[in-house]
Parts: structure tokens; C-alpha cells; sequence
């Protein structure tokens, strides 16, 4: 019977402690006076502690009780599992690379200062929606030399002069090929904002977000009601992680 009581604590435990951890972490970072920047990798790996109780133990023994799998074949199935939840965990890691959370943030004026960081980059801007589209950096000579390379041609249009110059000042190139995009989602609710870069450079990347980074200050949200959201979350799974352990002791042998 002790045994068993204990099994059951310990999954009990596994189940929620990553998770009541992470809420914490949540709390944290939602009460700061400032703004926090955060990867999409490691917001992941966040996620990824917080339900590790359920990938790591709730899944196989669900497996192993559905589908009555026997003692001999319990090794391949454990194996077979965390292979596919490795392969899972990479996968996702690996599509959340171009993406930056910024948590306790005011999203109407991240918008602003983005737009700002941008004017200041040099580079042309178009807003669709919650889709920026970034395009090649301002140049007043490129554009008056790409003007020179282009001649009417009687009955042919418009057609190149002098392809070199169109070759060092791309300015008039498809949009798809020469222009960068950053989605950014707002979440009011929980006061954090995800930018996607859908494509782009990293060089383009870095810059904007340095320059984010030095202003976030600004954006700060004046009232985050989500910390206490996770306070209480957090508050409320250690006080069941308390009573469970206190059960166990009661009815220890």
C-alpha cells in the first residue's frame, strides 16, 4: 500500500511542479517594471519544463493502461515514446528560431516605437494589418541611378539601359525578392506582443531588436493583470503539491 501511495505522489508531484515552476516564472517577468525580451527558442523550453511531467511519465503509463501493453514490450515502448517526444521537442525548437516574445508590454506602443527603430534603421516600411513589410534601406542616389538605367524603348516599353547599375541598385525588383517580414501578433489580455520574422536576414534582425531592446523601456505596460493571474495559478499548485505530500505521510504504514 505504501508503495503505491508513494507511486502515485511521485507522479503526482512530476505532473505539477514544472508546472506551478513555471507559472512562477511567468509572474516574474509579468510584474517588472519593464519590458522583457525573450527568443522564441527559449520561451519554448519554457513550455517544454512546464508540461515535462505529462510528456515524460503521464504519456507512457496512458499507453502502457489503453492499450495493455505487456511487460516485454514495455522497454520498446518507453524507447519509442521519448524518441518521438526528442524528435518533437527539436522540432519545435527548431520553427520557433524566428520568433522574439516581449512580455509586459503596452502593444499600441511597441507599434510606435517599431516604427520609429525602423525610420532611424533607414529602411522603407509598409503596415498590412499585423504584418510589417521592411523593404531595401532609403538611397536617393540608388534611386535616381536605377531611373537613369531605364530608357523608353518605342514599342517595347520600358526597358533596361545599363544592367550593372540595375544589378547594384535592385530598387525596383519584385517585393518578394527585396523586402523583409516581420509579423506582429499582440496578446492585450496577458500584455505581451510575438514578432515573427516570416523572412529576412539576421543582420536585419539583430539590428531591429538591439535597437527595441535599448527603448522597450517605453513601452511598458502600466497595468498587467496577468501577474496576479500567475500568482494565483502557481499559489494554487503548491498548495496541492502540499497536500499531497502531506496525504502521503498520513497514510504512510
Amino acid at each position: 500500500m505504501f508503495r503505491l501511495n508513494y507511486f502515485l505522489l511521485t507522479t503526482y508531484l512530476a505532473l505539477l511542479f514544472p508546472l506551478a515552476i513555471y507559472f512562477l516564472i511567468l509572474f516574474q517577468l509579468n510584474r517588472r517594471n519593464n519590458p522583457v525580451m525573450v527568443s522564441g527558442v527559449w520561451d519554448s523550453i519554457g513550455l517544454l519544463f512546464a508540461g515535462s511531467g505529462f510528456l515524460l511519465i503521464s504519456g507512457p503509463l496512458f499507453i502502457g493502461w489503453k492499450f495493455e501493453v505487456s511487460l516485454a514490450d514495455w522497454t520498446v515502448v518507453w524507447i519509442a515514446y521519448y524518441l518521438l517526444i526528442l524528435a518533437g521537442s527539436a522540432l519545435l525548437l527548431w520553427s520557433r528560431r524566428h520568433v522574439t516574445v516581449i512580455y509586459n508590454v503596452d502593444a499600441d506602443m511597441l507599434n510606435q516605437l517599431l516604427e520609429r527603430v525602423l525610420d532611424k534603421i533607414g529602411v522603407n516600411q509598409t503596415r498590412i494589418g499585423h504584418a510589417v513589410m521592411i523593404g531595401p534601406p532609403l538611397d536617393i542616389a540608388a534611386e535616381e541611378a536605377t531611373s537613369e538605367a531605364i530608357t523608353e524603348m518605342p514599342g517595347r516599353g520600358r526597358e533596361p539601359r545599363d544592367s550593372s547599375l540595375l544589378k547594384r541598385y535592385p530598387l525596383f525588383s519584385p517585393p518578394e525578392e527585396n523586402q523583409d517580414r516581420l509579423d506582429v501578433e499582440p496578446f492585450p489580455a496577458m500584455c505581451n506582443v510575438t514578432l515573427h520574422w516570416r523572412s529576412g536576414t539576421l543582420a536585419l534582425r539583430q539590428e531591429v531588436e538591439d535597437e527595441l531592446r535599448r527603448n522597450l523601456d517605453e513601452c511598458r505596460s502600466l497595468d498587467n493583470p496577468s501577474a496576479g493571474w500567475f500568482l494565483g495559478l502557481s499559489s494554487l499548485l503548491f498548495m496541492f503539491i502540499m497536500f499531497a505530500v502531506a496525504l502521503a505521510y498520513v497514510l504512510r504504514p
